[in-house]
């Protein structure tokens, strides 16, 4: 899944929950910070994604032998 998905399925949610401010009780940051994910000013952090169901997991992946 790319960051695109994830902001789509975080915007769902915020949309769910009835505002910023209450996605942002909800998941335990500020609205400011919601704000700033739902604009794109920042990305979305492990508070956040816990909070839509997401982890975030850093994959390697070998393209070529050295």
């Amino acid at each position: 899944m790319d960051y695109s998905a994830v902001h789509a399925i975080f915007l769902r949610h915020v949309a769910a929950a009835g505002s910023h401010r209450a996605f942002a009780r909800m998941a335990g940051v500020s609205a400011i910070h919601v704000g700033d994910v739902v604009h794109g000013r920042r990305k979305a952090g492990p508070a956040i994604l816990a909070a839509i169901g997401i982890e975030r997991r850093v994959e390697f992946v070998q393209v070529r032998r050295a």
